[in-house]
């Protein structure tokens, strides 16, 4: 096996030899196909890949992680590939490699896709989640434990020390009782703990406080306008608690029902009235606007909740601008052509695959960069940024580097996908994005009018095949999809017009460096002496 396939597939490889024609008169050609096979993460079928040689001996490689979940076998020239059920709630990808015994030709890939299991989601809320008692209270008080998540459950007590409350839990909820308080001076307060039987689910307090004695009250909350937030918003809203009494806060919907897409943490101190309260909102997946309420509920009869309104707008159908299909007729010779590489140690045998980000802009526009490492762009036309791997590139002194020639198919990766499941000869599929205008990790496509930019569209589908001539003229055929379905297509024919490496030289942990002699041992102790 070469070096190559080695980086390419791991240390750690298993062989199956296969046989096909000899005849040493016919021209040595291997044809595989299919060379990619999809599957849904349960409850499929074999598949199969044949495999047609000729005056050629193979064998298909796959790497231990893939043989984990990807079963072959193999008969009269054909792979019968199965896989296990997917129970994890993440795409997995895999690669068997189909290698001919012949150094001069190149090795075949099959890629293997399998769609992410179904994710449970697990959560718990309780409400109310502060209780509050007279000084004489006997009566009990009930908090609602609410779950979420199949075979998700819970236990409750109060804090250490907090001897004078009393926790009875059945099932959905907490009993709560508390001793007579004889003090007159301060109130006295305590948390219970509820805690979930997964680590990864966040316990919850409920806060149980004692009045010692009566008291005019008063709650004011600011700001206390309506609450929007967009669609895919992440920012924090906070609400301000002014109060000489305690409070709790309720989230439900409009109308009046809880709902679990609006979130509140609370902050304040022990023993202290006055707070703030964090509002966040899950993504809406949905094309439909939703709103609700966050009560703030001072803890006194004579005072009335305080609502807040929160509403959320609807998402959109997809993150692509685009209104049609597009051509890309302005990516001929003239165009340019930008990559960012940074290539692999010359002595490096176990990195897979290589990172290329790449730009590519018509012949209307011209492109420069800002002192804050933006890139401007002025005139009109079309721009492809292109974030894909190959096999592994090394570095030469010659600086020299050549996109390998391949098809490349668009694959959708994690945010910051680990290098094992990285695959070579594969597009990263376009993220949602906040900024078009400098070098990005996923692949985007842009439509920039007069320097401003009128259209984007994340590559969501499709594939790029990449050859390059003599004179290093790159032709670029891309047959790529928005996630609205509209088409982006072309031939790009363009040298290299702009570059940029990365390589700081590290030296090979596997060969040690030779210690200096020792400058007080005399190296030839018998110089100038006759035999």
């Amino acid at each position: 096996m070469n070096k190559h396939l080695l980086g390419l597939l791991g240390l750690s490889l298993m062989a199956f030899v296969a046989c096909t024609g000899t005849d040493p008169g016919q021209q040595p050609s291997l044809k595989v196909s299919p060379v990619s096979l999809e599957f849904a993460a349960n409850g499929n079928t074999s598949q199969t890949v044949t495999v047609e040689a000729v005056a050629v001996k193979w064998t298909w490689e796959m790497s231990d992680k893939a043989k984990e979940w990807i079963t072959v076998s193999e008969a009269d020239n054909t792979l019968t590939v199965s896989v296990a059920d997917n129970e994890v709630p993440e795409q997995r990808t895999g690669v068997i490699s189909i290698v001919p015994d012949r150094p001069e030709m190149k090795p075949v890939k099959v890629n293997i896709a399998q769609e992410a299991g179904e994710k449970i989601e697990y959560g718990l809320s309780v409400n109310p989640d502060y209780l509050e008692f007279e000084a004489a209270a006997t009566e009990p008080q009930e908090v609602v434990v609410t779950t979420k998540g199949e075979g998700l459950t819970w236990s409750a007590k109060p804090e250490q020390g907090a001897d004078w409350v009393h926790v009875e839990t059945s099932a959905g909820k907490i009993v709560v009782t508390v001793d007579v308080y004889e003090a007159t001076a301060q109130p006295r307060s305590a948390n219970i703990r509820i805690t979930p039987s997964l680590e990864e689910v966040p316990a919850k307090v409920v806060r149980v406080q004692q009045l010692p004695a009566e008291a005019v009250e008063s709650c004011v909350v600011s700001p206390d306008d309506d609450i929007e937030f967009a669609y895919n918003e992440n920012a924090h809203k906070i609400l301000r608690v002014e109060a000489t009494c305690n409070w709790s806060v309720i989230v439900q919907g409009a109308d009046g029902n809880t709902v679990d897409w609006i979130n509140t943490v609370v902050s304040r101190q022990s023993e202290a009235t006055t707070g703030t309260v964090s509002v966040t909102v899950a993504r809406n997946a949905t094309q439909e606007p939703r709103s609700g309420v966050v009560v703030i509920k001072p803890l006194v009869a004579e005072l009335s909740p305080i609502s807040i309104n929160v509403t959320q707008g609807p998402a959109p159908d997809g993150i692509s601008t685009l209104l049609g299909n597009v051509e890309l007729d302005d990516m001929g010779l003239g165009s340019n052509f930008y990559y960012y590489l940074a290539p692999a140690q010359v002595w490096d045998t176990t990195t897979r695959v290589t990172n290329w980000q790449c730009e590519l802009w018509g012949s209307g526009i011209t492109r420069t960069t800002s002192m804050m490492g933006d890139y401007v762009y002025d005139g009109t036309g079309n721009v492809l940024k292109l974030a894909f791997y190959s096999d592994c590139v090394h570095y030469n002194a010659e600086k020299h580097f050549i996109v390998p020639a391949e098809t490349y198919t668009v694959q959708k990766y994690a945010t910051r996908p680990a290098e094992e499941d990285k695959v070579p000869f594969t597009v990263v599929q376009g993220m949602e994005a906040k900024k078009w205008t400098n070098r990005m990790s996923h692949s985007w496509y842009l439509r920039v009018e007069d320097g401003v930019i009128v259209s984007r569209a994340p590559i969501h589908a499709g594939n790029m095949v990449v050859s390059c001539d003599e004179n290093e003229v790159y032709t670029i055929e891309v047959a790529f999809e928005d996630d609205m379905g509209n088409t982006i297509t072309g031939t790009i024919t363009t040298p290299v017009t702009e570059s940029k490496v990365t390589f700081t030289e590290r030296p090979n942990p596997d060969e040690k460096p030779k210690p200096d002699p020792d400058p007080d041992i005399d190296p030839d102790p018998e110089f100038g002496q006759e035999d």
